[in-house]
């Protein structure tokens, strides 16, 4: 069961916003912007948790109960809103500007990466415009990665309630084409930082810190142990299964030993570290002090060093002098 939306925020404005709708009508608006609304049972839920009051005065900030409303709920930057504000609803309106806020969201990539990839693909956007409009429309720390699936299964799933029949055959073209919609391959990727590293290489962009090797002995690793766990299993076809890991797990390894093992890379990025030194020898310290040093107390000229530093604490106290009177 979906609990919660990642767009909550938002259809909690949509509610404010247009009081007089009716549940199945805020959860048109948000489908037809492709947000995920869960439906009109979901809206009736959030339409208890924000009850205005009365008087209810949105665009006055001197009306008290109204700001606090807005304070309280989250809901002040939706009709006051900054230029970050103003960015992030113009994102939405954009379907591949929102196509790839999403995609690198739920494969948690940095706000910065979001923010770069956005304005290499000629979209105005800062840190701020990224974090509203995850806060706004996708939150997806609302929602476990199961959730997110079955969402994004309802999101590109066709309605069956088509009367037009040219409407049905773009429904079931759409819902076809869906599997290779790059928000629903991270989502189902089990491992995060590999839907990062995936979502970056779909842009055109390498981390820096990628090393190959570290994921060929990674899926060398787990493909061994998928192979295992077939052969024990020992089902009607896991001995092809077994068979097929075991190829891919030596196609790994054939690569591996062409670009070298993490270790190797390693130890190539340490060696490429070299300390600076001379070779000389160190100069002795009669050398370096021309012969002016001590190691007694006493400092250098056969003066006492406890009078030279009683004579100095004399000069600087208050009142204090010479011992001579003028």
């Amino acid at each position: 069961m979906v609990r919660r939306s990642p767009a909550e925020l938002y259809l909690k404005y949509l509610i404010v916003r247009h009081e007089s709708s009716s549940d199945k009508q805020i959860a048109d608006i948000a489908r037809a912007q492709h947000l995920d609304p869960l439906g009109a049972f979901y809206i009736a839920r959030l339409r208890r948790d924000v009850v205005t009051p009365v008087p209810f005065y949105p665009e006055n900030k001197q009306h008290k109960a109204s700001f606090r409303f807005l304070m309280a709920k989250g809901l002040f930057a939706f009709f006051w809103p900054n230029q970050h504000v103003t960015t992030a609803l113009n994102l939405l309106k954009h379907p591949q500007a929102k196509e790839l806020i999403e995609q690198m969201l739920l494969s948690r990539s940095p706000v910065n990466w979001i923010v770069g990839a956005l304005q290499r693909e000629g979209y105005r956007a800062s840190d701020k415009a990224v974090v509203y409009y995850k806060s706004f429309f996708f939150n997806v720390d609302l929602v476990d990665d199961l959730e997110m699936r079955t969402l994004l299964r309802l999101r590109f799933q066709a309605t069956q309630s088509a009367t037009d029949p040219d409407v049905a055959r773009m429904e079931a073209a759409y819902e076809k084409e869906a599997w290779s919609d790059p928000r629903t391959a991270v989502a189902a990727a089990p491992i995060r930082s590999l839907a990062t590293l995936m979502t970056s290489v779909r842009m055109g962009l390498l981390p820096d810190n990628a090393s190959l090797a570290k994921v060929l002995a990674t899926a060398r690793y787990v493909t061994v142990v998928r192979s295992i766990e077939a052969a024990v299993r020992n089902g009607q076809y896991d001995a092809e299964r077994s068979q097929a890991y075991m190829s891919v797990a030596a196609a790994a390894n054939t690569i591996l030993e062409s670009v070298g093992s993490p270790e190797e890379d390693f130890q190539s990025k340490l060696s490429s570290i070299r300390l600076q030194t001379e070779e000389g020898e160190l100069p002795m310290l009669e050398d370096v002090s021309r012969g002016i040093h001590t190691d007694d107390i006493e400092l250098p000229g056969g003066q006492d060093a406890d009078s030279e530093l009683t004579g100095e604490s004399s000069d600087t106290e208050p009142g204090g002098g010479t011992g001579q009177t003028g």
